[in-house]
């Protein structure tokens, strides 16, 4: 079976949102350590201000990051089961094939001579 491979969407999306869960926690905490090295009590305020903002970015993203990282497994589930079939050379598989409209895309499209499956996840 061949593979083709388009885009790397849900590994970008997962990608940034890890990103986001931890920058916004150590700018939280360099604000709370310079409020407190310094003693200066509006950096201070601003420090835990951050941090209640850094977990609520992390309750959000979080979950987001934990939805792309299960789309991901599922690619590979499926990737593994596509290989592990015996499939022959006239079998195209098509990985993350970008749509026009709104920046999606179909995740997996299988591809034989005379007929077309495609899976969206």
């Amino acid at each position: 079976m061949k593979e083709v491979f388009f885009s790397d969407y849900l590994q970008k999306k997962a990608k940034n949102s890890l990103v986001v869960c931890v920058v916004w926690p150590v700018f939280a905490v360099a604000l709370l350590l310079t409020g407190i090295t310094t003693g200066v009590a509006v950096i201070f305020v601003s420090g835990v201000v951050t941090a209640m903002v850094a977990f609520l970015v992390a309750a959000t993203n979080g979950s987001a990051y934990v939805t792309f990282r299960c789309g991901i497994r599922g690619e590979q589930v499926l990737r593994a089961r596509l290989l592990s079939s015996g499939l022959d050379d006239k079998y195209t598989a098509y990985y993350n094939l970008p749509l026009s409209s709104y920046g999606r895309e179909i995740r997996h499209r299988l591809h034989p001579r005379r007929s077309l499956r495609a899976f969206r996840l």
